[in-house]
C-alpha cells in the first residue's frame, strides 16, 4: 500500500523557526496494522527515508523512549 502526503511547515514563523510536520491518519494506517493506541517506532536509515514499525506489547525497540 502507498500513500502519497503532503509534509507542511509548522513552528514559528515570526522567529523563523519553522520544522516540517508529516500527518499520518486515516483509515488505511488501521488496515496497515496500527491501531489507535499502540505505539510505534519510526527509524531513518537514511536522508529521505522513513521506516514505520508498530512496537510489540510490553516494550520498546529503539534506542530513544519518549
Amino acid at each position: 500500500m502507498t500513500r502519497t502526503l503532503k509534509v507542511v511547515p509548522t513552528g514559528d514563523f515570526y522567529r523563523r523557526k519553522v520544522v516540517p510536520q508529516i500527518r499520518i491518519q486515516g483509515k488505511w494506517v488501521q488496515k496497515a496494522g496500527i491501531e489507535p493506541g499502540s505505539r510505534i517506532e519510526i527509524e531513518n536509515p537514511t536522508p529521505g527515508v522513513l521506516i514505520i514499525r508498530q512496537i510489540p506489547l510490553g516494550g520498546m525497540s529503539g534506542a530513544s523512549q519518549t
